[in-house]
């Protein structure tokens, strides 16, 4: 749709249905480009002239930049932000998410006159991980995020925009996965995996994708199994179960990528490959994906080869069965 198609669309909404479709839009446009554009002036003066933001002149310079940021993770991790003590004042103790914030927007800033996009990539991972790690351990507050104003995911994400400035979003599908893996947390995990997921907008990206997760998979796949019978069993069996959800959540991100090139046989057979949990679940949970897609016929399939392989249909799933079969419609939340 072109602009001149767009206006005319939009001069025929009513101003609640304006309202709508302008916070959705919003929303949709990373936290990095909002700051770059300038976006709360546009909504604050529409009438200006609307020009990107000069952020060409940082403030700091990124050598200082870089002595400040590690200054603060030595001490946050000494906890000198967590108690009183005499090498961080009451009143640097205090302002520290503010410290925090002005970092994050200096570093995501791609047109620095000292521009160095892997320093400020290294940076910003360095305080996502004392954030990641500080609630009720290095800081007072139990989210550290949330006391910075920048949500967890939109954090990640800056270092994914950062990524693809430095390397390009090749370089984003090499790495991308990589680094959820390394700091995932189901609290943000998947809002920023659908931010990589729509970063991956070519079938070539999307194959490097894949090739990059079925690799981590693998890796994930070979690591040796803990003892969950011993001293330690219950913190071996909660890392158990982590390595089992990571791995399902990495093999739903490579069969969706699969969906999307059409690639349905692969799609399916990398699903059955990989996920673990039980029959019953492994079966909804492909069926889920493929439901999505409006992929009836594939749902059918892969349950005809369930049931020929021996699985024995509980009520809901054979409900399900009978439905595709017969070519009716599926019941919501089935």
């Amino acid at each position: 749709m072109k602009i001149g198609e767009l206006r005319d669309k939009l001069k025929k909404l009513k101003k609640d249905e304006l309202i709508k479709v302008a916070s959705e839009f919003y929303k949709l446009i990373p936290r990095a480009k909002r700051l770059e554009y300038d976006l709360e002036a546009l909504v604050t003066n529409p009438e200006g002239e609307q020009k990107a933001k000069k952020t060409d002149k940082a403030k700091v310079t990124l050598t200082k930049l870089k002595k400040e940021v590690e200054t603060f993770i030595e001490h946050a991790e000494e906890g000198y932000y967590y108690e009183r003590n005499s090498v961080v004042p009451k009143k640097k103790r205090i302002g520290w998410r503010f410290r925090v914030k002005k970092w994050y927007e200096e570093l995501i800033n791609q047109k620095r006159e000292d521009k160095d996009l892997p320093l400020q990539i290294a940076l910003l991972k360095q305080l996502y991980e004392v954030l990641e790690e500080g609630g009720d351990c290095y800081f007072t507050a139990e989210d550290p995020f949330s006391s910075v104003g920048i949500h967890e995911a939109a954090f990640l994400n800056g270092i994914f925009i950062l990524i693809e400035a430095d390397e390009g979003k090749v370089g984003v599908a090499e790495k991308g996965m990589n680094l959820i893996i390394t700091y995932y947390d189901d609290f943000f995990a998947y809002a920023v995996i659908e931010s990589f997921i729509a970063m991956m907008n070519t079938p070539d990206l999307k194959y490097i994708a894949i090739k990059s997760i079925k690799k981590e998979i693998t890796e994930l796949q070979g690591l040796p199994p803990l003892d969950t019978t011993g001293r330690d069993s219950y913190i071996n069996s909660k890392q158990m179960e982590y390595r089992q959800e990571l791995n399902n959540v990495l093999t739903i991100v490579a069969t969706e990528l699969y969906l999307s090139l059409f690639e349905y046989d692969e799609a399916v057979a990398l699903h059955q490959a990989h996920y673990k949990d039980n029959e019953s679940d492994k079966l909804v949970s492909i069926l889920a994906l493929l439901e999505v897609e409006k992929l009836y016929p594939q749902m059918k399939k892969v349950m005809e080869d369930a049931v020929n392989d021996g699985m024995q249909l509980d009520n809901r799933l054979l409900s399900v069965f009978e439905k595709l079969k017969a070519g009716k419609k599926l019941p919501n939340n089935w």
